[in-house]
């Protein structure tokens, strides 16, 4: 499922501070 789905994820939380990285 798409990390939308799971906002709370640690990936998707690991995935936005990639995105804020780059």
């Amino acid at each position: 499922p798409p990390l939308t789905m799971h906002p709370i994820n640690p990936t998707h939380q690991k995935v936005k501070a990639l995105s804020n990285s780059v």
